[in-house]
C-alpha cells in the first residue's frame, strides 16, 4: 500500500521516474500493483494534453460540444507530445510499473519451472478464474452463506465491504480527481473479476482514496460528530479483531 500511495503521489507531482519506481515495487509486492498502470497512464496523458493542447474556454458550450472539444484537445496534445524525446523517456518510466512483476516471474520460473506460477496458483489453489464482477455479486447475493465462527470467509463481511467500497467509488466522482477514481475502480474490480468474493475486505484495504473521502467528510464542519462516529466505529472494529485474535478464530484472510 505504501508503494501504491507513493506511486500516485509522485504521478500527481509529475515526477514520473519516482512514480514508475514506486509502481514497480508495488507490482513486485503484489500482482494487484499492475493496476496502477491505468491511473498513472491517465495522469500522464492528461499532463501531455494540457501542456501541448490546453483546453480552451468551453463555458456556454453544450455537453456534446464540450465532449468534442475535450477529445480533440486530448488527442492533439498526445500527437504533439510524440515529437519530443523527453516524453518518450517519461513513458519509459511509466512502463516500469508492469515490468516490476518480471523479477518475481523469473524467480517463479527458477524455483518451480513455471513462469506464471503465481497466476496458476490462484486458479488451481484458490479456484479463481475470470468472471464478470456483476455476475459474481449477483451470485453471492442469491447464494448467501450462513454465519460460522470457524469459517474464515465471512459472507456478510465480504458483501458489506463490496457495497461500501462501490459507494465510495461513486462518491469519489463528486470529490476526487479522475486519477483517484480510476485507482479505486481498478483495485476494487480486479479482485471482483476473479470469480470469488473471498478476502475482498483485505483487498480493499489498499483503496486509500476511500479514507481520503472520510477525511474530507469529517473535516467539512467544525463539529466533532463525524470524527467521533468514525473513531467509535474504528474502536468497535478493533475490539472485534482483538476478541477473534484472543480466541484464535479467523475473521479476515
Amino acid at each position: 500500500m505504501a508503494c501504491a500511495v507513493a506511486c500516485i503521489y509522485y504521478a500527481r507531482r509529475r515526477q514520473w521516474w519516482l512514480a514508475g519506481i514506486c509502481g514497480a515495487l508495488a507490482s513486485l509486492a503484489r500482482i494487484q500493483g499492475l493496476g496502477l498502470v491505468i491511473p498513472v497512464v491517465w495522469e500522464f496523458w492528461q499532463m501531455l494534453s494540457d501542456r501541448y493542447a490546453p483546453l480552451p474556454d468551453i463555458s456556454g458550450a453544450t455537453l456534446i460540444e464540450k465532449g468534442k472539444i475535450w477529445l480533440n484537445s486530448r488527442l492533439k496534445g498526445l500527437l504533439l507530445a510524440t515529437r519530443e524525446m523527453r516524453n518518450w523517456l517519461n513513458l519509459l518510466a511509466v512502463a516500469l510499473i508492469p515490468l516490476g512483476l518480471v523479477p518475481f516471474l523469473v524467480y517463479s520460473q527458477i524455483k518451480t519451472g513455471d513462469f506464471l506460477a503465481t497466476i496458476h496458483n490462484h486458479t488451481v489453489g484458490w479456484g479463481r478464474k475470470p468472471e464478470l464482477f456483476l455476475r459474481l455479486i449477483a451470485g453471492a447475493l442469491l447464494h448467501p452463506r450462513l454465519p460460522d465462527p470457524m469459517d474464515w470467509n465471512f459472507w456478510l463481511v465480504n458483501i458489506i465491504t463490496i457495497f461500501v467500497f462501490l459507494s465510495f467509488t461513486l462518491w469519489a466522482f463528486r470529490k476526487l480527481p479522475v486519477m483517484y477514481i480510476l485507482y479505486m475502480a481498478v483495485m476494487l474490480l480486479l479482485p471482483l473479476s476473479t470469480g470469488s468474493i473471498n478476502s475482498i475486505s483485505r483487498y480493499c484495504l489498499v483503496v486509500f482514496p476511500a479514507f481520503m473521502l472520510l477525511a474530507l467528510w469529517t473535516s467539512r464542519t467544525k463539529e466533532s460528530g463525524y470524527g467521533f462516529f468514525i473513531l467509535t466505529l474504528l474502536a468497535m472494529v478493533q475490539a472485534v479483531f482483538m476478541v477473534f485474535y484472543v480466541l484464535g478464530l479467523p475473521i479476515i484472510a
